[in-house]
């Protein structure tokens, strides 16, 4: 399944690849979406999502979903962490795990609950946890990793869905959230969030 994986995330991006010790389901089905299916799938945009511009959705025969990003982490993004001795932070890590989590959640609302005029979109991340399990390496920027986002899960009633993401370096697992849960709203929940905001602002 890496093999599978890595080959297609070779014609993304040449210099993305999982690790071969990386454990993945026995996914059926591969498919790639542009930035423009990102867009559809998430409200941020450049410059907040400055590095997810392509990913691959995995899905399997027991509703197994995944989305498996490769993420360009320029140097601008790490100046000053630290300056004689550049290194990615852990909260952009976080940030293109949240993201590629955030594309994993809306690819399974939208096709479960197929509403073209109001989509949902997540709309917050809780019970954040970062843990580094780099050992005594860093990544060093500028750099290519790949996340990938496994759904674990959608509670209808409490309106959740929580997902398990991984950044990857070619030799080695870096980062770990476990997991990640999202609130999941309609895109009129954020219209009208946003006009009571501005209003307040305005006043």
């Amino acid at each position: 399944m890496v093999m599978r994986i890595n080959t297609a995330l070779s014609g993304i991006n040449p210099q993305a690849r999982l690790p071969e010790g990386a454990v993945l389901p026995d996914f059926t089905t591969i498919t790639q979406i542009d930035q423009q299916g990102i867009d559809e799938k998430i409200p941020e945009r450049d410059p907040f999502n400055y590095f997810l511009h392509s990913a691959l959705v995995c899905a399997g025969p027991d509703s197994q979903l995944c989305v498996v990003a490769p993420c360009d982490i320029p140097l601008e993004k790490c100046v000053g962490h630290f300056p004689k001795y550049p290194m990615v932070p852990l909260h952009v890590l976080g940030g293109a795990m949240a993201l590629t989590s955030t594309v994993l959640v809306g690819h399974y609302m939208r096709e479960s609950f197929p509403l073209s005029d109001d989509p949902f979109y997540p709309l917050a991340i809780e019970g954040r946890q970062v843990s580094w399990t780099g050992g005594s390496r860093v990544l060093v920027p500028p750099i290519t990793t790949v996340v990938t986002a496994e759904f674990l899960g959608y509670d209808s009633a409490k309106n959740k869905a929580s997902t398990r993401a991984i950044v990857w370096s070619p030799d080695r697992a870096v980062a770990l959230i476990d997991p990640l849960e999202f609130t999941v709203l309609p895109e009129r929940f954020f219209a009208a969030m946003y006009k009571r905001s501005s209003r307040r602002v305005n006043q």
